[in-house]
């Protein structure tokens, strides 16, 4: 898959995410295609490049797309991040809910601020720089 590809998957399986949470059950390829900014030809060439086809004048199944883009992209397990540097950009990314989804957990920030890593109030632990070997090894 080249970076293109891949960008366009990734869209793909957003768009889908989306349709899925409004309770529709099929897509067809000029829905993605308006969801990802191109052809409907391109999203039948991905689809088929990845082995996922659909049925004839009746589109493909969300759920099923959703389990195989998902597969492809390495969203079946749960990714650990740790985001480096927890000022007002970092608190931002730590807080924001929208990465779960996409199977992203941010488990731990680090911050060499000693006021910002010894803050208690903090959701996800900010610890000093001093200890990010150590808590990637544990992560």
């Amino acid at each position: 898959m080249n970076k293109d590809m891949i960008i366009r998957v990734t869209r793909y399986y957003r768009a889908l995410n989306r349709l899925r949470a409004i309770g529709l059950e099929k897509v067809f390829a000029h829905n993605l295609a308006d969801a990802a900014g191109v052809s409907p030809s391109i999203v039948r060439k991905d689809f088929s490049l990845l082995g996922i086809h659909g049925q004839k004048r009746g589109g493909y199944e969300i759920k099923e797309l959703i389990e195989k883009i998902g597969s492809i992209l390495g969203k079946g397990d749960s990714q650990n991040v740790i985001i480096v540097g927890c000022g007002r950009i970092g608190k931002a990314l730590m807080n924001y809910q929208g990465f779960e989804p996409d199977g992203i957990k941010i488990v731990a920030g680090f911050d060499s601020d000693p006021v910002i890593y010894s803050d208690p109030a903090s959701p996800i632990p900010v610890y000093p720089l001093s200890r990010l070997e150590e808590v990637i090894r544990v992560h």
